[in-house]
């Protein structure tokens, strides 16, 4: 038996909620991060609440229309859907091989097939939150070049905390998914499952990926912060050239007083 297994990544969230209502397919499951849905031809469909969705034996046509309702239920689509394909595949009686195309298991079940769509689920939204570090760094690195030529920042108030704002939001936004990261429970108890979920992480590099982007952040956070630090300086600076000014002001019209009156 062969699954073939498409994720995508396609916005920052989804509200499951609705979405439960608007999709008429067979539910299987639901909880409150995830839906897992049978279809009419013995495919499956699982959706996640961080903006990602699974399909196996789903045709090309009918993944377009669920995503285009997707995205209706979703919040901040992306401008570019991010995929991975992969293959599930049973061969009774061997043991568990995972490969770049394709993992191997010696019995099918359907926790077999919820932990694989996981792991897929997994793999695009770290590639959407790698692109957003990378993104992010290649913005730092911009003022950093400034810094380097022109030996100050040039760059309004307001677009400096539009960026620490912008920072700190997708900073959030993954902290708050760390969750997912995390090995799931169902694993615990299952050896096959326990095998293919740390086949499939290994395969894709999650946890090396998932370091990479707190490495990134980091990186990120220690430049925000030195230009948070210019940035105040130079408007303290410039505060105190105001208030120098206005005290010039106020002796320059005391004297003339004095002189003319």
């Amino acid at each position: 038996m062969n699954y073939r297994l498409t994720a995508f990544c396609f916005a920052e969230s989804t509200d499951l909620k609705s979405f439960k209502v608007a999709f008429t397919a067979k539910l299987e499951s639901s909880s409150g991060t995830e839906l897992l849905y049978l279809t009419s031809h013995r495919g499956w469909i699982c959706v996640y609440n961080h903006g990602t969705v699974v399909f196996a034996n789903v045709s090309e046509a009918e993944q377009s229309s669920i995503l285009e309702l997707l995205r209706k239920h979703s919040i901040n689509p992306l401008s570019q859907l991010l995929r991975e394909d992969y293959l599930l595949t049973t061969k009774g009686g061997g043991a568990t091989r995972c490969t770049e195309q394709a993992i191997v298991i010696p019995r099918f079940s359907l926790p077999a097939l919820r932990i694989a769509m996981l792991t897929m689920a997994h793999t695009v939204a770290l590639d959407n939150y790698s692109q957003i570090a990378d993104n992010l760094l290649a913005e730092v690195r911009k003022y950093a070049n400034e810094m380097e030529q022109r030996g100050k920042l040039k760059i309004s108030r307001t677009n400096m905390r539009k960026f620490i704002g912008r920072t700190l939001n997708v900073k959030n936004r993954i902290v708050e998914n760390l969750y997912l990261f995390d090995q799931p429970d169902i694993v615990w108890d299952d050896p096959l499952l326990r095998k293919i979920y740390d086949s499939m992480t290994a395969n894709f590099d999650l946890r090396t990926r998932f370091k990479e982007i707190e490495y990134t952040f980091r990186i990120i956070d220690d430049n925000v912060s030195m230009f948070n630090d210019l940035f105040m300086h130079r408007e303290s600076s410039r505060l105190e050239w105001i208030i120098i000014i206005l005290i010039a002001i106020e002796v320059v019209n005391m004297f003339l007083s004095k002189i003319f009156y």
